[in-house]
């Protein structure tokens, strides 16, 4: 019996991407972005929200977010594309998304280019170092 295992052949193991084609990396980039922009915008509508449900389904969204970086930032490295390394964080794109958020609360009529995500900057893109003793 032993000898008759030893000699089945070995299931082979699937082998890793040869490499993504740079249109590939981008679009996986491109998803992964727009999902820190709505992680962003779901941190912050998250308190204007005016009832329970309201609040359960922007947490719904936000995990559901959340769950999508995941899967974006698997393809990234099962494609073998430059991965980010900076952390994930509900703020990378706070300022946009706050801007957006109270605009869209109070009812600006500009609400739409305020929520243009297109628009908005990662924290730390032109953001100057805070000196010491400020």
């Amino acid at each position: 019996m032993l000898a008759a295992m030893l000699m089945m052949p070995v299931p082979t193991m699937a082998q890793p991407a040869a490499g993504a084609t740079s249109g590939t990396c981008a679009i996986l980039t491109r998803a992964y972005v727009a999902n820190l922009k709505a992680l962003s915008y779901e941190t912050f509508a998250a308190g204007t929200a005016r009832s329970a449900p309201q609040a359960t389904q922007l947490a719904t969204e936000k995990a559901n977010t959340l769950a999508l970086i995941q899967l974006n930032l698997d393809l990234i490295i099962a494609n073998r594309c430059p991965a980010p390394t900076a952390p994930v964080s509900t703020v990378t794109y706070a300022e946009g998304a706050l801007t957006c958020a109270l605009a869209e609360m109070k009812g600006e009529a500009d609400k739409d280019a305020k929520c243009n995500r297109d628009t908005w900057k990662s924290i730390g893109s032109g953001a100057q170092a805070a000196k010491p003793g400020s």
